[in-house]
């Protein structure tokens, strides 16, 4: 047996930079392994537990862009998988508010430093301020040039900004109205929250975020207790409690989006949603946060080639681990999630902001609940079933794009399956581990044109909530796609028999679609090659029956075989037509043999027809059988005598 396996790897990095560095970096978790995502529980444990302090860093690390490289890689356990935003690290790292421990609260102090000079390597700002025409912004930045913070210098204007500033300045401007006036977000800033000067948002311009096609920046929430010493802590100490609902929060953008030439709107329009969404809940999952500052960036922007284009894997390879999972990258399936909502739905923007309203309505992370509520009101469904389709929606990326679902579909990475048969039988189990809540696992299977079928049998394992579904692609039409259901009793077992002849192949879609609170679940497979799926013809006749044909036909063993049709035509190649109205009815069983006939009377005499049987199976999969003829008599000729 060839089997094929294909392990995931985390698509979108979205708490780390790519860092080229030949320091040592203290990691405060286990690092993680390449094909396997960041964990917040993780994550969270190594920032919260009980360790000293770490030793005072010397200066030549203060403010600089290896100072910020060591924090980053050093908070994400390790990791330096590329990504463009930071923003879910920071929002987990909130959300663990005072209980972060000395160490975590200096590296994090260290990455949030505002751009500094070399000079002095205080930290404190050289007086490079800019505040934007409306006032809703205050950039800072340094314009030092022994500084890594430093930004282009170029002034064409001679108003004294450079102007790479001048023109984030008004990007800043310009997409906070568009998220107000054209997707009607509210702009008002969270209950309680802190903001910069005069009111401002404080934007940080600041070297060492990540490689040239790497980090583009982060928002900083900024809320009491969790984070002294640095500027996004506004009083408190630890221990105060948790942190509030909403929160206003500082910008932190790679200085070289300053350059006089770089290209910063997207980047800066991710950022501003961040902002928006942080007013609204700063509690809610990392990976929500992400997905929908995403996808109002995709909506304001129309730069999904951009973002697909950071999917450098397979699409598909964070879908066992689903979206109630607390992996902090940001996987295809997460920033497709959104996109699906909205799109199925046909309600835009509104749907997303009713979605982030129920969120911040209930204290706490209720990501997950506040869709099930929203969904159930709104389009009459429920997370699971949205889910349930999302998934096999997700299936019809890259190559296998068939126009009919996300537009940009063919920029994403093809899917691949967990695991891909090409000969059987054959065995499986969790190929990827335990299914948990909302995940899913992808079976393949290759036709080769063979006689006869396959038996496909499903076992899943208690707690799961099973969904099993079948997309078969055609041999012959290029692009036909059928869905089929298994049946799946309340034990958790499914049995489909499939025809394998005139098959491509075909996707065995495995998911657990119970609650997320339900813990993770096993699931078994077994797939036999069968010659006599769905049926075992043993006989077909067809002979002349006073002027009419009459076929029969005997089987020795069905396989949830509905019924039957009957093809005619002029000779062994056709053209055929079929000539029963009604479906005959299957009558055999596995283990039963079963005789039928059939009389076609729409016939002329002394003329030669083929015919041949369509078996029919309960789930509408189809088997034909091989052709047989019959020539009718010719009506005797009358004799003189008679007339």
């Amino acid at each position: 047996m060839r089997v094929r396996f294909t392990t995931g790897r985390t698509l979108l990095g979205l708490g780390c930079a790519c860092l080229s560095l030949a320091v040592s970096r203290p990691a405060l978790a286990t690092p993680t392994a390449s094909n396997r995502p960041a964990s917040i529980r993780e994550l969270s444990r190594a920032w919260t537990r009980s360790i000293p302090p770490l030793p005072a860093r010397g200066a030549a690390g203060t403010g600089s862009s290896t100072g910020r490289a060591d924090a980053l890689a050093a908070l994400m356990g390790g990791g330096n998988d590329d990504g463009r935003c930071a923003t879910a690290l920071l929002v987990a790292m909130y959300q663990n508010g005072s209980r972060l421990n000395p160490p975590t609260r200096r590296w994090l102090e260290q990455l949030t430093r505002p751009p500094s000079s070399a000079a002095g390597s205080t930290g404190h700002l050289q007086g490079a301020t800019l505040q934007s025409s409306g006032g809703e912004f205050l950039i800072h930045y340094s314009t030092d040039p022994l500084s890594l913070d430093r930004v282009e210098a170029t002034d064409g204007d001679l108003n004294g900004v450079p102007d790479g500033v001048d023109r984030l300045a008004v990007e800043l401007t310009d997409e906070l109205a568009d998220f107000v006036h054209v997707l009607g977000w509210a702009p008002a800033p969270a209950p309680g929250a802190t903001r910069g000067s005069g009111g401002a948002i404080d934007v940080y311009l600041s070297g060492g975020l990540g490689s040239d096609a790497g980090l583009m920046g982060f928002v900083m929430p900024r809320g009491a207790g969790w984070a002294p010493g640095t500027p996004a802590a506004t009083g408190g100490a630890p221990g105060e409690g948790e942190p509030a609902e909403g929160a206003d929060a500082a910008i932190y953008l790679d200085s070289r989006l300053a350059a006089a030439k770089a290209s910063s709107r997207d980047a800066v329009a991710h950022m501003v949603a961040h902002v928006i969404l942080m007013r609204e809940s700063v509690r809610e999952s990392p990976w929500w946060h992400e997905a929908t500052a995403t996808w109002l960036e995709n909506r304001l922007r129309h730069d999904a080639p951009v973002v697909a284009s950071s999917f450098g894997t397979p699409a598909g390879a964070a879908r066992a681990r689903g979206l109630s999972d607390d992996a902090l990258q940001l996987s295809a399936e997460a920033f497709l999630w959104p996109h699906y909502l909205t799109q199925s739905a046909g309600a835009d923007t509104p749907l997303l902001r009713r979605l982030w309203e129920e969120m911040a309505a209930v204290p706490g992370n209720n990501t997950l609940e506040a869709m099930d509520r929203v969904l159930r009101r709104t389009a009459g469904s429920s997370l699971a079933e949205e889910i349930r389709v999302f998934n096999i929606w997700n299936i019809f990326l890259g190559q296998a794009d068939d126009g009919h679902h996300y537009p940009f579909a063919s920029l994403m990475p093809t899917p691949q399956g967990d695991a891909t048969y090409e000969t059987f039988p054959t065995r499986g189990t969790s190929l990827s581990g335990p299914v948990p809540p909302l995940g899913s696992a992808l079976v393949r299977m290759l036709g080769d044109g063979s006689q006869g079928g396959l038996r496909v049998r499903f076992f899943g394992a208690e707690p799961g909530e099973w969904d099993v579904s079948l997309l078969v692609y055609s041999a012959g039409r290029s692009g036909e796609v059928r869905h089929v259901a298994m049946e799946i009793d309340g034990s958790g077992r499914g049995f489909v028999p499939v025809p394998w002849k005139g098959l491509a192949a075909i996707d065995l879609m495995i998911q657990n679609l119970a609650a997320p609170a339900m813990a993770p679940a096993d699931y078994y497979f077994t797939i036999d090659y069968d010659p006599a799926v769905p049926y075992d013809l043993m006989a077909l006749n067809a002979e002349d029956a006073g002027g009419r044909a009459m076929l029969t036909w005997s089987t020795e063993s069905e396989e949830r075989l509905a019924g039957w049709n009957v093809w005619r035509g002029p000779g062994p190649l056709g053209p055929f037509s079929r000539i029963n109205r009604y479906l005959v009815p299957g009558a055999g069983q596995p283990d039963t043999p079963m005789s039928y006939f059939f009389v076609d009377s729409s016939v002329e005499p002394g003329r030669k027809y083929y015919y041949y049987l369509e078996g029919v199976t309960l789930e509408g999969f189809t088997e034909t059988s091989h052709p047989t003829g019959v020539r009718l008599a010719r009506p005797p000729a009358k004799s003189p005598a008679s007339r």
